[in-house]
């Protein structure tokens, strides 16, 4: 899925936290008040952008290794779902 493709299916929502967030706001950090909001979300709503092998993917689901941030969005994703971003 390419990242367009994921934005219109998914619908990330926007960082109320900080409101300057990356990914054009949407970004939710891996630590403090961003981190602990996350935590709350239904967990078919959460998304995580990571690096792998020199680029950057996001995958649904909370994750812990190579994390380089959260995303919410309004659509739940019950399958196994990447979005390949290459590198940022």
């Amino acid at each position: 899925m390419t990242y367009p493709e994921w934005i219109k299916t998914y619908k990330p929502v926007q960082n109320h936290i900080d409101t300057n967030g990356n990914m054009d706001g949407t970004m939710f950090e891996t630590y403090g008040a961003e981190h602990a909001y996350v935590l709350t979300v239904p967990r078919y709503n959460i998304w995580t952008l990571v690096e792998t092998d020199n680029s950057f993917c996001i995958m649904n689901g909370y994750n812990w290794v190579n994390r380089l941030g959260y995303f919410v969005t309004e659509e739940p994703c019950t399958d196994d779902v990447t979005v390949k971003m290459g590198r940022l």
